[in-house]
């Protein structure tokens, strides 16, 4: 079959309220009205943001203009998509668990502050009134404080 024929069957095997089936309609049928086959093929899903559509649409152009059998290019497709969707997981598991190693790392500081100033008399006078307990108290507030809002901002992953 050609890419034509191939999506039109494909679409009779997706339900009639499709998203996918309604723009395959309008784009063969946009084809069919005359509309050139570049325009057409890139109005093709334009409100869906997804990264294998464009992908999609390059290779929908490339078979229409130059031939060729579609379905091993729709299978390389398959497994890009796959394979980005695997890489997307995995950096999420990632992200995930550096977010948590730090968050316990950045705790773990004010605790042993706290366990220090639980046995040691005068802590606390020594913390607040020496020079050099008190820049590094500060520093270290400051330190920890950077380091949680560089984690917030490294951790945020978005694909």
């Amino acid at each position: 079959l050609t890419a034509y024929l191939a999506l039109e069957r494909a679409v009779k095997l997706l339900p009639a309220k499709s998203l996918v089936s309604k723009e395959v309609k309008i784009m063969l049928a946009n084809i069919a009205q005359g509309t050139p086959r570049e325009e057409a093929i890139a109005a093709f899903a334009h409100s869906i943001r997804l990264p294998e559509l464009e992908l999609f649409r390059s290779a929908f152009l490339l078979v229409t203009e130059h031939g060729g059998r579609f379905a091993p290019t729709l299978h390389r497709l398959a497994t890009v998509s796959r394979e980005r969707a695997n890489l997307i997981s995995s950096a999420r598991v990632s992200t995930a668990s550096m977010r948590m190693t730090a968050n316990f790392l950045l705790a773990i500081a004010p605790i042993l502050v706290l366990i220090v100033s639980f046995r040691t008399p005068e802590y606390w006078q020594h913390f607040t009134q020496h020079p050099v307990a008190s820049t590094l108290a500060s520093t270290g507030i400051v330190t920890i404080f950077l380091c949680y809002v560089l984690l917030k901002k490294m951790s945020n992953f978005k694909p």
